[in-house]
C-alpha cells in the first residue's frame, strides 16, 4: 500500500513539476551561469533519496553564520564547495522539479539568489541556507 501511494505522490509531484519546469529552468539558469556544461538534473526519486539520507543524519553539531550581506555569503559557499560537486535545491520547486548535482566547474551566479536556495556538499558535511532579514 505504501508503495501504491509513493507511485501516486511522484505521479503528482511530476505532474506539477511539468507546470513549474519553465521557471524552474529560468532559476537554474540565472543562479548557476554555465549550467547546461557543469549541472545535472536529478529525477524525484533520486532527489527523495538524497533527503532521506540527510534526514537520517544525526547532526552532533552545527555552526550557525550571519553575514553582512549576500556577497559575503556566497563567498563563503564557493570557497566552501571549491573543486567539489554539490547538490542545490532551488526553493521549493525542487520538491517538483528534483534537486541539481553543481559539478566542481560550475560558476554561481552571485546576482541571482532565492531565499530559500539550499546548497549541500556531496558528503553532506556542509549545508547551507540563506534567509533574507528585512
Amino acid at each position: 500500500m505504501k508503495a501504491n501511494h509513493y507511485k501516486k505522490e511522484l505521479l503528482y509531484r511530476k505532474t506539477q513539476g511539468n507546470k513549474r519546469l519553465n521557471k524552474f529552468e529560468s532559476k537554474k539558469e540565472n543562479l548557476i551561469s554555465n549550467a547546461k556544461n557543469c549541472a545535472t538534473q536529478l529525477n524525484l526519486q533520486e532527489t527523495d533519496k538524497l533527503i532521506q539520507t540527510v534526514g537520517a543524519i544525526h547532526w552532533s553539531s552545527f555552526t550557525s553564520v550571519a553575514f553582512p550581506s549576500i556577497a559575503d555569503f556566497f563567498n563563503y559557499i564557493e570557497n566552501k564547495l571549491k573543486q567539489q560537486e554539490y547538490h542545490i535545491l532551488i526553493d521549493d520547486d525542487w520538491r517538483y522539479c528534483g534537486a541539481i548535482l553543481a559539478k566542481d566547474n560550475c560558476e554561481l551566479n552571485k546576482n541571482s539568489i532565492s531565499t530559500k536556495t539550499k546548497a549541500m556538499k556531496l558528503d553532506l558535511f556542509l549545508q547551507t541556507s540563506l534567509h533574507l532579514h528585512q
